[in-house]
């Protein structure tokens, strides 16, 4: 998701330690090791869309 993007989190759901991120601690640990390669495209060029 963008990093603008905001979900809200009904109190039941939400975890008691108040972390303003959610992530999977499996796999947030398995990645810190590993550089992730992203893809930027250019909103403005309709043809570097895929």
């Amino acid at each position: 998701m963008p990093p603008e993007v905001q979900l809200f989190i009904p109190t039941e759901y939400r975890s008691d330690d108040r972390k303003k991120m959610i992530y999977n601690e499996k796999i947030h640990h398995q990645n810190q090791n590993q550089n992730i390669q992203q893809q930027h495209y250019n909103k403005s060029d309709p043809s570097g869309w895929p």
